[in-house]
């Protein structure tokens, strides 16, 4: 009898995993059988598994399964939720985007499934292996979804510097677990704190661990986009279509910074007087050179390239913290910021049938849409931290918890540029209210589903900037 209790026990443990891997499965035996020519059927099913897998977050027991390979506590079933809700408002906006192409096929949308899989995995991670494991399905559904406008030039390029790099990240991280292992002996996170808090060996003594970490903080600061890890980003950003851009800026990020919580917080909280200081000025450079870049960008997808990198740093700065308070902050920042972002890259998504790619071109666009020109207000003032806004609350935790943790000087910096970055994203915002179109055009008939995401998202801003309570209790909760 107890041999068939540990797999049942699995199965309940990753039952959100296996929803989303059902629907991807089902999804593709749609589009061999019937055929789903205008991706109905597909977007029906990616937002039925999306919610189920949504409601199964909440089953979780802190309980490890397959062999001490994931764990099901709340931490991981936090971010899940952040994954889930990213995933289900990029899938509201993709479908339209995609019919706009003549482009809304099944395998889209299996490739987000499995890709929201891989972030999942990530977040519950307790093994270098199933990190390793949850990365390369990320990113190889990634990979394919950036070029999956296989005959336009920047979707391609975008594709193919995206995969090289990240070829090259995911070398640097394997190679990091290598000398981790090494080092320890064991890939798996809870044997490897199991031996560190035994006091043998000491970190100094082991040089390969502290250089095998210091590879795996490079491989994950691609994933991060953290400065000097960051140069694909405006390009990938600007050549993907709009909605996997959205994906890739909030779930892929939010999964890098899960599996550092994992690594560095969780099973080498001893580590931090050795890369402390390196993350350090990986967030004040990221902070800086991300708004300083965005300043000049005359492209919108840039321009929140570079707005993203930023906003990387101040992530890090939270994470640097090393504290309850910190990972707090770090969290709340997750959900706002997966609603301000999945919101302003839902709006250059149906903003026409032709994306305007400048900033000049969204001039007008409060006459032509008065919807997409006030979502859009909402999203560039919350990414700018105005008060009654998710993203003031989420800011303030996050410069709360630099300062409690000493880093005072960080929390100058950070409020700096958020000050600096006001004036290029409100600088959108003059062009659609008090800028003319010199080329005045009809702007795209929204769907449904891509104006339901899009209110969906307005309203987790407006939520979360007055009651930022709702989800601080359950992140309380995580602690």
């Amino acid at each position: 009898m107890n041999n068939f209790a540990v797999p049942i026990l699995g199965i309940q443990g990753i039952m959100p995993e296996l929803i989303l891997s059902l629907a991807a499965a089902l999804i593709l035996l749609l589009e061999m059988t019937v055929g789903d020519r205008e991706g109905r059927g597909a977007l029906s099913l990616s937002i039925a598994g999306l919610i189920l897998a949504f409601i199964a977050t909440f089953g979780a027991d802190g309980k490890l399964v397959f062999s001490s390979l994931l764990v099901n506590d709340n931490l991981s079933a936090l971010l899940d939720r952040v994954f889930l809700m990213a995933a289900f408002l990029v899938t509201l906006v993709s479908h339209p985007y995609l019919a706009n192409y003549g482009l809304a096929k099944g395998e889209f949308f299996v490739l987000l499934l499995l890709a929201t899989v891989g972030m999942m995995v990530m977040g519950a991670a307790t093994d270098f292996i199933t990190i390793f494991l949850g990365l390369e399905m990320l990113s190889l559904s990634l990979y394919v979804l950036a070029g999956f406008f296989k005959k336009d030039v920047l979707s391609g390029e975008a594709a193919f510097k995206y995969f090289i790099l990240g070829a090259f990240a995911t070398g640097f991280l394997v190679l990091g677990i290598a000398f981790v292992f090494g080092a320890l002996g064991t890939t798996n996170f809870g044997a490897m704190a199991h031996t560190l808090s035994a006091g043998s060996p000491p970190f100094l003594s082991v040089p390969t661990l502290l250089f095998g970490l210091a590879l795996v903080l490079a491989g994950l600061g691609f994933k991060i986009s953290l400065v000097p890890f960051h140069t694909w980003v405006p390009d990938v950003y600007t050549g993907a279509p709009t909605p996997v851009t959205a994906l890739i800026a909030t779930g892929s990020k939010a999964a890098g910074f899960a599996a550092l919580v994992r690594i560095f917080m969780i099973t080498f909280p001893g580590s931090f007087q050795y890369w402390g200081a390196a993350f350090w000025w990986l967030a004040l450079l990221t902070m800086i050179v991300g708004n300083l870049f965005a300043l000049v960008q005359v492209e919108i997808k840039r321009m929140f390239a570079y707005s993203s990198v930023a906003n990387g740093g101040y992530l890090a700065m939270a994470f640097l913290s090393h504290s309850d308070v910190g990972i707090k902050a770090l969290l709340f920042y997750l959900f706002a910021y997966t609603f301000m972002t999945v919101g302003v890259f839902g709006v250059v998504s149906l903003a026409g049938r032709r994306e305007r790619l400048l900033i000049s071109e969204y001039a007008g666009l409060s006459r032509e849409n008065p919807f997409l020109a006030a979502v859009m207000s909402l999203f560039l003032l919350s990414l700018a931290g105005m008060p009654g806004t998710a993203g003031f609350f989420g800011k303030f935790y996050l410069f709360a918890g630099a300062v409690r943790s000493g880093y005072l000087g960080l929390a100058l910096v950070g409020i700096l540029t958020t000050i600096l970055s006001f004036y290029y994203y409100l600088r959108v915002i003059v062009y659609m209210y008090m800028r003319e179109s010199e080329t005045p055009r009809e702007a795209l008939e929204l769907a449904a589903s891509g104006r339901t995401a899009l209110v969906l998202a307005a309203a987790g801003v407006l939520i979360l900037g007055c009651f930022p309570n709702l989800i601080w209790i359950s992140i309380e909760q995580v602690f």
